[in-house]
């Protein structure tokens, strides 16, 4: 059984050790070049600043122990070996997370282990994520097995010593935060099914505590720093989570995932094989193993309902949830849920082969090794691998921009999904984590200076102020990939980057007169653009400043709290932007991408009129439609770019004139300071839990333009810290004392309260 186990980690993992390079991973993650990169990558998560795009709160802070495995594992055998080495290991502890699982219900039956734990460590949920690049997942859903016969025990069992593992169990599993949640909807399910002693629930309580305990690194920055502000303007949205609800005939199956990674490559009547396991799985348990066979059941049920969300019967709840509580925005991936699924099929599966005749394992195992032979073949990742020609010229491309000083290097094409000319597949630029002295600036869906300096390019005018602003001294350009440039990661909205193509914006770099040409090789070019290398700069403020555009060499708006969205209520309509209106923060996720505006917007391409209460002071509104739009019905006309209107009144209503997939985009043109002061600007992603040391006091920087940081000029000299890095680290520490100090009282207990038990 072992032998079989072993040999599947392995295959499953053939591309990269065939090809001896990398995967661009389809969403969310990347992965390090090189061990050189691979420190920088972890650093990013230990000080819980990330550099990348244009700097910010590291949101990920939670998978600081996973990176930190997952650099060591760079720095021992390479990018490529390191990853395989990664992969094997989780799907090896996937496997035997299962079998120890199954072992706690009372499972023995070799063929009931061998069939259930390729199906939990292969099956639809590992390719999907392991597709997707969401490695810390694949963590949580290796540790979740383990948690339940963790569980399983504790609940049944004497002893405390087994609570501090449980929350060890917990609090790295929740590595993926989601987890948190996963994991303690699995165990406090359990307890009506099994046999309890006196205490349990005290126990479970116990195990909690030192997860929690276990994450205080990740929890206490949180006190400090902006992450919660970055939930709060990046709310989830209705229509994003219809993406990630999976259909109700799906979802039970652990299928529907938006980018349909497994169905793409599964065999065929695959979704029948499922269906056919679920069944027996489940339903077969109560027959043979009654009231137990019930709670196989119930983690199907519980990972049914939340999977398939929106369209499901807590579609209600969700949906509220969604709307009106932005911590909820930490549980937005639905789908990941689907492991409660995954974890009750395969308790399921062994259960009833176990108590069954033998010939039923033969069958099972046939079935089992059906759905797991897309991953077992490695096909998660075969179709990503990038060329080690690709790599090596990256990294090539990095070291000659390293060797001429700081700033920031944008890569083009930047508009992500990329992918090689040659592939299908698009998603994240591999080479997005780049030397700490040039990190590279990307992202451009979730920042609108950078979208704008994009869209600016791609028209064939760049601007250079605010590629300045950014502090993006360097571009290389990439001949070998390809932008999806009027994509969106699934949201299917489409992109505003027209103008020029891949090969037009390559060819226009040689005849800019803002860039010299560091060096050429036969798959990109590098340049530097003329200027200094610095990230701080005094800038002046640009009174009435509402545009990207309107900002010179030197210059920044200032945004503050008098800077006031339009009022507008949560839509009670519908979750569809097409038959409704989108209030966004910074354009996230359904920008229009007229992205030349500072200020955060109301946005609509509804076909009714839409009433928005102007912000008390606003003087004017600042609107752009992609095709055409009125103020009020029969008043003024909309069509084209930003520009400013009399606010007509103290409601606005914007009527859409025509039918289609048309955008109107308002900001209000608040008052502003009648002086320019003159400030110390960091181009850097805002974030409160930077300050600088005055007179004893630590003061937090204002917001400029939206995005980055900036202090009064005589703050230029003074001394700048970190708290969240601070707090972390003590986190760090606290997490680790009350582990130590859990697990030897939890002994000491045991050894006082149980030593005469019989």
């Amino acid at each position: 059984m072992w032998a079989v186990l072993a040999a599947a980690c392995v295959a499953a993992v053939w591309p990269i050790l065939w090809s001896a390079s990398i995967p661009a991973f389809q969403q969310d993650w990347t992965w390090p070049l090189s061990r050189g990169l691979a420190i920088h990558w972890f650093s990013t998560f230990a000080g819980v600043w990330d550099d990348r795009g244009l700097g910010g709160p590291n949101t990920l802070a939670w998978q600081a122990f996973v990176v930190a495995l997952q650099a060591g594992c760079v720095l021992l055998l390479g990018p490529a070996y390191g990853l395989a080495l990664w992969l094997i290991a989780t799907f090896a502890v996937a496997a035997a997370g299962c079998i120890s699982m199954l072992a706690a219900f009372g499972v023995r039956s070799w063929q009931a282990r061998l069939a259930a734990s390729l199906f939990y460590a292969f099956g639809p949920v590992t390719f999907t994520r392991e597709a997707a690049g969401h490695l810390a997942y694949l963590v949580g859903y290796a540790l979740l097995p383990f948690a339940i016969a963790l569980g399983r025990r504790l609940v049944s069992e004497r002893g405390t010593v087994r609570c501090v593992a449980l929350g060890v169990v917990a609090g790295v599993a929740a590595s993926q935060v989601q987890f948190y949640a996963i994991v303690w909807m699995a165990v406090i399910a359990m307890v009506p099914f099994v046999r309890t002693t006196r205490g349990w629930a005290a126990r479970i309580a116990i195990a909690i505590g030192v997860s929690i305990a276990v994450q205080l690194q990740s929890l206490l920055p949180l006190l400090v720093g902006a992450v919660p502000s970055i939930y709060l303007s990046q709310r989830s949205l209705l229509s994003w989570e219809l993406n990630n609800s999976s259909p109700a005939a799906d979802a039970a199956v652990t299928l529907g995932y938006f980018t349909h990674y497994f169905e793409t490559h599964a065999l065929p009547g695959t979704e029948i094989v499922l269906y056919v396991l679920l069944i027996s799985g489940t339903l077969g348990t109560i027959v043979v193993a009654k009231r137990l066979g019930i709670y196989p059941l119930l983690l199907c049920a519980l990972g049914f309902l939340v999977v398939s969300g929106l369209y499901g019967p807590l579609a209600g709840p969700l949906s509220t949830a969604f709307e009106r509580y932005a911590a909820f925005t930490a549980l937005r991936d639905l789908h990941y849920f689907a492991a409660l699924t995954a974890a009750g099929m395969a308790l399921g599966i062994g259960l009833v082969v176990d108590a069954r005749p033998a010939w039923l394992g033969a069958p099972t195992l046939a079935a089992a090794a059906w759905v797991v032979a897309p991953s077992i073949g490695g096909q998660a990742v075969a179709g990503i691998i990038v060329p080690r020609a690709f790599v090596s010229d990256a990294l090539l491309d990095m070291q000659a921009v390293a060797t001429q000083g700081p700033g920031r290097l944008l890569w083009l094409p930047a508009e992500e999904p990329l992918g090689p000319s040659s592939s299908t597949n698009r998603g994240r630029d591999f080479a997005t984590y780049g030397p700490s002295g040039n990190p590279t600036i990307s992202d451009d869906y979730q920042n609108p200076e950078l979208a704008y300096a994009l869209s600016r390019w791609r028209s064939g005018h760049p601007d250079w102020a605010a590629l300045a602003r950014m502090d993006v001294r360097y571009v290389a350009f990439r001949s070998y990939l390809q932008s999806n440039r009027r994509e969106n990661f699934g949201t299917g909205m489409s992109m505003g980057f027209a103008g020029l193509s891949d090969a037009g914006l390559g060819a226009s770099l040689d005849r800019d007169p803002h860039l010299h040409l560091l060096s050429r090789t036969s798959l990109s070019s590098v340049y530097a653009l003329d200027g200094d290398a610095n990230r701080e700069f005094f800038a002046r403020v640009q009174p009435g400043a509402m545009r990207f555009s309107e900002l010179g060499t030197g210059e920044i708006a200032v945004s503050g709290p008098q800077q006031q969205r339009f009022g507008i209520d949560p839509s009670p309509v519908t979750a569809d932007p097409r038959a409704d209106w989108v209030n966004g923060v910074l354009g996230w996720r359904y920008e229009p991408w007229m992205a030349d505006s500072i200020y955060p917007f109301v946005w609509t391409i509804s076909h009714q009129p839409l009433a928005v209460r102007a912000p008390a002071g606003a003087r004017c509104l600042l609107a752009a439609a992609t095709s055409g739009a009125r103020l009020q019905p029969g008043g003024t006309a909309i069509v084209g770019p930003w520009k400013r209107y009399a606010v007509p009144g103290s409601v606005t209503a914007v009527q859409p004139e025509s039918i289609g997939v048309d955008a109107v985009s308002m900001v209000s043109c608040d008052s502003q300071p009648a002086i320019a002061p003159r400030l110390f600007a960091v181009s850097s992603g805002y974030d409160r839990g930077w300050r600088v040391v005055r007179n004893g006091r630590l003061d937090p920087p204002a917001l400029a333009d939206g995005w980055m940081m900036a202090w009064p000029v005589e703050d230029a000299g003074l001394q700048r810290i970190y708290l969240p890095a601070f707090a972390q680290l003590l986190g760090c520490i606290a997490g680790v004392a009350i582990v130590a100090f859990s697990l030897v009282a939890a002994r000491r207990y045991d050894a006082v309260a149980y030593a005469t038990a019989p």
